[in-house]
């Protein structure tokens, strides 16, 4: 990681002095440890054809992967896991082909950034937490109605099945992306089943009020445009949330 001193300075950081590359008084500056770099003293034999790194000051990780000279290769890194233990700033993956007499190589694959609480994008943290909050509150909601539908059966309206049903589907949409989070967050993939589902109820809350509002008349359009208002005030909350810790 990036000392914090010199990370959002307009010099930028000096890299000799972070363990990468080697220079002398005489302003020679090597990045890879070549015949010319050990003439110069600013690397020893034994490590021509790799990045020049001071283990007494370089404090990340690094790998190695020999190329041969010549002939069909396809090799890849050992261990390419690379763990960070200085916590939240800016870190900086380092690419050098060091060879002199070697060849072109071309690289590819993936590079992923994973935080220590998960592979959830950070942005989407504090929307995930507040989605397992508003979950807690979709069930002790769902309980509470559903018992007290119970308890009042005898009184029962007809348009309280409708509101029954219209908790039950933003109960089942806030689960769905609760476990879209948490897999994505666990696995680094999302679940195509619980992406997909949680966008679902959405479009049949509106589909269910509409007709709620044609047969029961102005009461029942206050309801839902409650229920819309009290759901969209939670989602804008924990929008403004994400943003303010990033």
């Amino acid at each position: 990681m990036k000392p914090s001193n010199c990370a959002k300075t307009k010099q930028g950081c000096d890299w000799t002095e972070l363990g990468i590359g080697s220079s002398d008084t005489n302003g020679n500056l090597r990045w890879c440890c070549s015949e010319d770099a050990v003439s110069l003293g600013l690397c020893s034999t034994s490590q021509v054809g790799r990045m020049i790194v001071n283990a007494d000051k370089f404090k990340g990780e690094h790998r190695f992967v020999n190329v041969p000279e010549k002939g069909e290769f396809r090799g890849s890194v050992s261990n390419p896991v690379m763990s960070t233990h200085s916590g939240s700033g800016q870190y900086t993956l380092l690419l050098a082909n060091c060879n002199d007499y070697g060849r072109d190589v071309e690289i590819s694959g993936i590079s992923v950034w994973k935080s220590k609480d998960g592979y959830l994008p950070g942005d989407l943290f504090d929307e995930w937490h507040f989605e397992i909050f508003l979950f807690i509150c979709y069930i002790i909601l769902l309980v509470w109605y559903s018992y007290s539908m119970k308890i009042n059966k005898e009184s029962i309206i007809g348009i309280q099945k409708w509101i029954l049903g219209t908790i039950i589907l933003g109960f089942i949409q806030v689960l769905f992306r609760t476990v879209d989070y948490s897999q994505w967050n666990a696995h680094g993939k999302r679940s195509d089943i619980a992406m997909y589902t949680c966008k679902n109820p959405t479009d049949l809350l509106s589909v269910i009020s509409a007709p709620c509002i044609l047969f029961h008349g102005h009461k029942v359009s206050l309801i839902f445009l409650y229920f819309s208002i009290f759901q969209g005030s939670l989602l804008v909350y924990s929008k403004i949330l994400s943003h303010d810790a990033y």
